[in-house]
């Protein structure tokens, strides 16, 4: 968790970063999930892959987002226990609709 703020109660804010390091590869995921109360939910992922026996670097950025009434009823008809999933990005991503995707694809030449 990078920071999270909770809006003055207003709904919340959160920056996170997950890094996973392996002998071949490196995978970072950047999430900002926002929540204001009654207005919206937004969602913005970007994923980076670095293969590093290939030299290669992909980023893909994902931007989602849907009304709060219409993720609370979908919640609701789901039989979620809507609060605590409202708090979860995770949770609510599936039900965000897509409103922008990209995908840039760089290759690197080894000195």
């Amino acid at each position: 968790m990078l920071y999270e703020d909770e809006l003055a109660d207003n709904g919340i804010a959160v920056m996170s970063c997950k890094v996973r390091v392996m002998p071949e590869r490196l995978l970072l995921l950047c999430r900002f999930f926002l929540r204001l109360d009654g207005v919206i939910l937004r969602l913005r992922d970007t994923r980076v892959y670095v293969e590093l026996g290939s030299n290669t670097v992909i980023r893909q950025y994902t931007a989602k987002e849907e009304s709060y009434d219409v993720v609370q009823s979908k919640l609701m008809t789901q039989r979620e226990n809507v609060p605590e999933a409202l708090r979860d990005a995770s949770r609510v991503a599936p039900l965000l609709r897509t409103v922008e995707e990209d995908m840039d694809v760089c290759s690197f030449a080894q000195d």
